[in-house]
């Protein structure tokens, strides 16, 4: 789950992707690259609270916060408690960095939610205001289109990229 802004529900959209996958009886493993918010993994910390007051068992994802931000630290950390289970689930931070595009360049899957402000879809690219016509690649499209190029070189097909429209309201 990856996108260079905040406040788009990165977070939130892991957990429930996380928790709906355990609910379905896969083992899940979730890493959380965001060591200074922390939000998914207090979401998940939260959910282990509730389930022992309540005197529930709640099916729970493998869960760590990567706290050395390295593609190292990253790679040992999925052998390590993704070993044996079916996803493995990395929430990013709102932010560019080298941990965070060692994970994009890693994903059979990328998830980037947005909500719909200009600002979140500048990101991903400039349309024309009147005929909505892409007119360039935002930023962090730029960025995922080199990271999924880079992969096909590898001989690796390029990640599935998911752009989830975040926070829709009903009428």
């Amino acid at each position: 789950f990856a996108n260079q802004k905040g406040g788009v529900g990165k977070s939130t959209l892991a957990f429930h992707c996380a928790i709906a996958l355990c609910d379905a009886g896969a083992q899940v493993a979730v890493i959380d690259l965001d060591c200074g918010q922390q939000s998914l993994s207090y979401c998940l910390e939260n959910r282990c609270r509730t389930a022992r007051f309540l005197e529930t068992e709640l099916p729970m994802p493998r869960q760590v916060v990567l706290q050395k931000q390295n593609g190292a630290q990253l790679s040992q950390e999925i052998a390590r408690i993704g070993s044996g289970c079916d996803f493995v689930i990395i929430d990013l931070a709102g932010q560019d960095s080298l941990v965070a595009r060692f994970a994009i360049g890693l994903a059979d899957k990328l998830v980037t939610p947005i909500n719909c402000s200009t600002i979140d879809i500048d990101l991903l690219g400039r349309f024309h205001p009147l005929t909505g016509q892409l007119q360039e690649r935002g930023r962090f499209a730029q960025l995922v289109n080199a990271l999924n190029d880079a992969r096909q070189s590898l001989g690796m097909n390029r990640a599935d990229w998911i752009v989830v429209k975040n926070r829709v309201r009903s009428a």
